[in-house]
């Protein structure tokens, strides 16, 4: 399933993996060789299908009405920096949550795709 996404085209596999907790979709993704989603990537793909026609736009339609797409794309909240940070590609801790200490150490890589500042948002 070919959709866009900032101006070029990505490639989906169908059927769906899932569902599972976000570590072992990842597992499964990377077994199969696969790059997991990112949130954007995500946002585009069921952009371009919702309400669509077919059987797989009907599939995705239900999984967006009953369930969930997961996409990989941690959000790091630093209240002390009032700073909310957007990181691709999360690592997960053996109990399956986004590793926050990894998170922490890309900050300080600059690998991260968004900084948010809090002061520059509007209540």
């Amino acid at each position: 399933m070919e959709f866009p996404h900032q101006g070029t085209k990505l490639t989906t596999i169908y059927p769906f993996f899932g569902p599972a907790d976000s570590k072992t979709l990842l597992s499964i993704i990377k077994l199969e060789k696969f790059s997991e989603p990112t949130f954007p990537e995500l946002t585009s793909f069921v952009h371009h299908y919702f309400s669509g026609k077919g059987k797989q736009a009907e599939e995705i339609n239900e999984i967006m009405n009953t369930k969930y797409f997961v996409g990989f794309t941690g959000i790091l909240y630093l209240p002390q920096e009032k700073e909310v940070f957007f990181m691709d590609r999360p690592k997960f801790d053996m109990a399956s949550v986004v590793d926050t200490d990894n998170l922490v150490s890309r900050i300080r890589l600059n690998d991260f795709r968004t900084r948010v500042s809090l002061d520059d948002i509007e209540t």
